[in-house]
């Protein structure tokens, strides 16, 4: 812990080599959260963007069958 103050003891805990890798630590744990999150979403939209072009070209092929 930091020497004594009048400050406040989170402000000096929070400014401490812990309470800063702590920090740290959050925030990668938050960034990574956030780049799997957007990664699956990302998977989620291909596989509706593939899905849709599969019925278009269906849809277009059995309007060429019909004709």
């Amino acid at each position: 812990m930091a020497i004594p103050t009048a400050v406040n003891g989170q402000i000096t805990g929070a400014a401490s080599p812990s309470g800063l890798c702590a920090m740290a630590l959050g925030m990668l744990y938050q960034s990574m959260a956030q780049a799997m999150a957007m990664a699956a979403f990302n998977a989620t939209q291909a596989q509706q963007q593939a899905c849709m072009t599969h019925q278009a070209t269906t849809t277009a092929c059995v309007l060429a069958l019909l004709r």
